[in-house]
C-alpha cells in the first residue's frame, strides 16, 4: 500500500503552494510528515508579524531552533497601540543589538517594516552588514533621534536595485 510520503515531490509542492493562503490547512500539512513540514513552513513564515514585546521570545525561539524561522522573507515589527495617553511608546525602547541579532538570523529576509518601534541607544558600531533588503519601511517614529538611531542600524545595508 502506498504511503503519503511516497507521493511525487512535484505533486506535494503543487498542493502546498496552492494552499499558500490557507493558514489552518498549512498547519495541518506541516504535521503530515517531515517532507511536508519545510514546504508548509515556507508559506506559514513567509510574512512574520511580531510585536515589540515579543522580540525577546523570538530571540529565545531562534536560539532553540534557528531553522524554524529560516523561511521568513518579510518581517513586520510593530508596537501595539497604547491605550492611555500618559504612556509613551518610548518607555521601553528596543536595544539595537536585539534587532541586529534577529536580522542576521533570517537568511532570506528581504523586507523589514518597522512601525512605531522605538530603538534605544546602543553601540554605534553595531550594524547589519550584507543584509540584502529590497524594502525598508520605517514609520511612526515621532522623535528625530529615534529615527536616526534606527537608520544607523541599516547604514551599511546593500540595497538591491530592481
Amino acid at each position: 500500500m502506498a504511503q503519503i510520503h511516497d507521493l511525487p515531490s512535484e505533486l506535494v509542492e503543487t498542493i502546498i503552494d496552492f494552499l499558500y493562503n490557507d493558514i489552518r490547512t498549512l498547519k495541518m500539512c506541516a504535521l503530515v510528515c517531515r517532507a511536508w513540514l519545510m514546504l508548509s513552513r515556507y508559506h506559514l513564515f513567509y510574512n512574520l508579524y511580531v510585536s515589540a514585546s515579543m522580540l525577546h521570545k523570538l530571540k529565545l525561539q531562534l536560539s532553540m531552533d534557528p531553522t524554524v524561522l529560516a523561511p521568513v522573507q518579510a518581517l513586520h515589527l510593530y508596537t501595539p497601540p497604547v491605550p492611555y495617553a500618559h504612556q509613551s511608546m518610548t518607555d521601553n525602547p528596543i536595544h539595537p543589538e536585539l534587532l541586529v541579532i534577529l536580522f542576521r538570523s533570517l537568511p532570506l529576509l528581504r523586507t523589514v517594516k518597522l512601525s512605531t518601534i522605538p530603538v534605544g541607544p546602543g553601540d554605534a558600531e553595531l550594524q547589519c552588514n550584507r543584509l540584502p533588503l529590497r524594502l525598508l519601511d520605517i514609520c511612526g517614529l515621532l522623535k528625530a533621534e529615534t529615527l536616526c538611531r534606527t537608520i544607523a542600524i541599516f547604514s551599511r545595508v546593500e540595497l538591491e536595485v530592481l
